[in-house]
């Protein structure tokens, strides 16, 4: 039971360190600790019986425990990337608004992000609990430990070729939620190139600033119900996500 323990441990670990929320830096060491330990011992017991009854003897060994982390990483990065790529959308958006200059202090990320890069960021995150987001991702947690008993042998390989693969959605659902912020700036940059060619006289400068970001922050508060449907839609089909990522990492590609 000790070496179940010491090996559920590190697949919460892992799951915990690249979580969206619960691995930002203004959560305390003390509460994620308190979490994985509180996680590790509600599901020792069922581990410990998928393990014996597969026939699979639990040792603690660096290998081992290194795999029992990567079990825990590629399901937490399957939920960060959400939350990474509205991350992508907000710089995106705020580059094509003109806000990307004025950049502060983001406590989540413990770096300096544009304030539209935030407001996405957290309402990616809001929109994770709203839908059960958390909750998803500690379903699939238990479910690990019934499709991947622990100290099954990995392919870790084609597992980290898949979760490299993953980046994709990252930057594909980054410019699907700024796509409606992009489309406005660039109509409204090719109205103000046609206006400067009728009226050359017009100080197009003392207009522009304050037409993108009007425009720009108008598209967003239209496009937020819809951002937040794709966001909501993706964590509905988080859990097959993950369940075809535990499926590499058992049976290889």
């Amino acid at each position: 039971m000790t070496a179940a323990l010491a090996l559920l441990g590190m697949r919460v670990t892992g799951l915990l360190l690249v979580a969206p929320a619960f691995s930002a830096r203004n959560v305390p060491t003390p509460l994620r600790a308190g979490l994985t330990i509180l996680l590790t011992v509600l599901l020792a017991p069922i581990a410990h019986q998928r393990a014996t009854a597969s026939g699979l003897a639990l040792v603690i060994t660096p290998a081992a425990m290194l795999g029992e982390a990567l079990v825990g990483v590629v399901i937490g990065v399957g939920a960060a990337i959400l939350v990474g790529a509205a991350s992508v959308a907000g710089e995106a958006a705020g580059m094509q608004a003109g806000l990307s200059g004025a950049a502060i202090f983001d406590p989540l990320g413990g770096h300096d992000s544009t304030a539209l890069q935030q407001f996405f960021t957290l309402f990616a995150t809001v929109i994770m609990f709203a839908v059960n987001g958390h909750l998803v991702m500690l379903e699939a947690l238990a479910t690990s430990v019934q499709r991947l008993p622990l100290g099954a042998t990995l392919h870790t390989a084609d597992g980290l070729r898949a979760l490299v693969l993953q980046g994709d959605a990252l930057f594909s659902l980054g410019l699907q939620f700024a796509a409606p912020a992009i489309a406005a700036a660039v109509l409204a940059n090719t109205a103000l190139a046609v206006l400067g060619r009728a009226a050359p006289q017009l100080n197009l400068l003392s207009v522009a600033f304050p037409l993108q970001i009007g425009v720009g922050l108008i598209t967003l508060a239209l496009a937020v119900p819809f951002i937040g449907m794709l966001l909501g839609d993706w964590w509905l089909s988080f859990g097959s996500r993950s369940g075809q990522l535990l499926g590499i990492l058992a049976r290889g590609q």
